[in-house]
């Protein structure tokens, strides 16, 4: 039961994190732009969900380039916060860590999570990619 939880929890949470940023894209969705204008926005807010199902596809079978995909996210979502890249987050203390604890602690956790299912694969030479 375990080797299953911890083969499936990290995709499901990976693939809702996946979700949850690409809602993000639907602010392109504004009155007064063409259809063209509209797509090309929401491509360009999208490109990091590609990013991640990317990654997400590739851990499906290597649960290290999952950890390495998505603690890589947490890092960018870190730089980004706290380097002050996005205008948003240049407020108080507490705004930083709440952007900063809502964008990278989900990623953090399903790489640590692909990480630890490496970890047990690579510990009992399972030769089999799948639990049973």
């Amino acid at each position: 039961m375990a080797k299953l939880l911890l083969y499936w929890l990290p995709r499901c949470l990976g693939l809702a994190l996946i979700l949850f940023l690409s809602l993000f894209a639907l602010d392109a969705l504004e009155e007064g732009h063409g259809v063209v204008q509209i797509t090309a926005l929401l491509l360009r807010h999208l490109v990091p969900s590609f990013i991640l199902l990317t990654g997400l596809i590739l851990a499906w079978e290597w649960e290290w380039v999952g950890a390495l995909f998505f603690g890589a996210a947490a890092g960018l979502m870190l730089y980004i916060v706290w380097g002050e890249r996005v205008p948003f987050y240049m407020g108080s203390l507490e705004h930083k860590l709440i952007g900063s604890m809502a964008l990278a602690t989900p990623a953090l956790v399903v790489a640590v999570l692909f990480l630890l299912g490496w970890f047990r694969r690579q510990q009992f030479h399972a030769p089999d990619k799948r639990p049973e």
